[in-house]
């Protein structure tokens, strides 16, 4: 009986802890964003898919051999249209590459209109070719533009790229058509 009356007793104290627990209000909190936070909650937040540049103009020139700092490609493009993450992006986020060896290129702008300007030099397509007689007997490439990110320790890159198309035939000329044309 006493041992009955115990566990009765255990029971109930249980059952008192546990409704003075349960009815307890929560505290109300100010919880109040930091000033990164803040600046980051002010934009939609959301899924980005980063998309490679818009390619506005290509214009290609014959490569030579006598000039080797004679740029053979000049592509001029922008960031796309919607904004986001755009807006603070520099010609860094722009990785170009000839058949998928990273090039080395010369960016200028923006211009007024957010227009760049990158070009590739005879130097690079040298190290690509190998040799003047792929020059001579003609030979053909792809540039490639892809947006790279990193906006913390990991890199983003867009799921697509744009890709130049650099056919140099055996018996002069050049042709690098855009690929947004």
């Amino acid at each position: 009986m006493k041992r009955r009356r115990m566990i009765g007793i255990m029971a109930l104290s249980v059952m008192a802890v546990s409704v003075v627990m349960g009815g307890a209000v929560a505290q109300q909190t100010q919880a109040d964003f930091t000033d990164a936070e803040h600046a980051a909650s002010g934009q939609t937040l959301g899924t980005v898919q980063l998309q490679a540049p818009d390619i506005v103009s290509t214009s290609c020139q014959r490569p030579s051999a006598l000039n080797l700092a004679q740029p053979f490609l000049t592509v001029t493009w922008r960031w796309p249209q919607d904004s986001t993450p755009y807006s603070g992006f520099s010609p860094e986020n722009v990785r170009w590459s000839i058949d998928g060896t990273t090039a080395t290129v010369t960016t200028t702008g923006p211009d007024a209109s957010g227009v760049y300007t990158t070009t590739l030099s005879n130097g690079v397509l040298q190290q690509i070719l190998g040799s003047l007689l792929d020059l001579l007997l003609g030979s053909s490439f792809d540039v490639t533009a892809r947006t790279v990110w990193t906006p913390g320790t990991a890199e983003w890159q867009s799921p697509q790229m744009k890709t130049v198309a650099v056919r140099i035939p055996a018996l002069g000329g050049i042709e690098c058509p855009n690929p947004d044309a």
